[in-house]
């Protein structure tokens, strides 16, 4: 079994702080929207975000193929009462010109073997799409 740690604080009427790692990462603790900083859901959705780019590196490796990048978006959709996330889509950019690249596959293995994906799949609906760019 592997455990993860990390720490926050916030201070009344400013900010919260996690830190993770070596890390540091800033977040609204307000009531109200703060446009300058990420909300606890951004957060979420970023870990997402980072779970899936960082399979894609682990499977380049595996499934042997190249790419330069790659990036995602994502969109969260939220209801109000219970408070929840209830489906999340995204759709991964691949920049790559490797034909072995196989998608089905590197899409199946990553919704299958992300932490964070699996963790959140458990409470929402996730779908997502995977577009290649030369």
């Amino acid at each position: 079994m592997t455990n993860y740690k990390v720490f926050a604080t916030s201070k009344k009427n400013e900010t919260g702080i996690v830190q993770a790692q070596n890390s540091t990462y800033k977040f609204s603790i307000q009531t109200s929207q703060d446009q300058n900083l990420a909300l606890p859901v951004d957060l979420l959705l970023g870990a997402l975000a980072a779970c899936i780019l960082k399979n894609v590196e682990r499977f380049s490796r595996m499934l042997k193929f190249n790419y330069s990048h790659c990036e995602i978006s994502i969109l969260g959709e939220r209801i109000d009462v219970p408070a929840s996330i209830t489906a999340i889509q995204y759709e991964l950019v691949i920049h790559n010109s490797d034909e072995k690249l196989n998608i089905k596959l590197l899409k199946r293995n990553l919704e299958k073997y992300g932490t964070v994906y699996n963790t959140l799949a458990k409470s929402c609906q996730i779908t997502g799409d995977i577009n290649i760019e030369t």
